[in-house]
């Protein structure tokens, strides 16, 4: 996902409407993103649901970037980036 995609996508914006933003999906596992304990996973809103996108910025000493989109009842609720592990 580019950052401009990244950026135009905004709390409260439709499920689909925040896949419609992403390009074709890219392989990877949470364990790529918090690393193998999961010690890094962010919190999650209550009653919400997760997505994560790799970002299409360059990668960094630290890490992949990744785009964490939450979702409640069909609404984008919360949007984060992660680098990841």
């Amino acid at each position: 996902m580019s950052p401009e995609a990244f950026g135009s996508v905004e709390v409260g914006d439709s499920q689909v409407e925040v896949r419609d933003a992403r390009p074709d999906a890219a392989e990877f596992t949470e364990a790529d993103i918090y690393g193998a304990d999961g010690a890094r996973k962010l919190p999650i809103p209550e009653g919400a649901s997760y997505e994560h996108y790799m970002s299409s910025d360059v990668t960094n000493a630290s890490g992949s970037l990744y785009h964490r989109f939450c979702f409640r009842d069909g609404k984008l609720v919360e949007k984060e980036s992660v680098v990841g592990a």
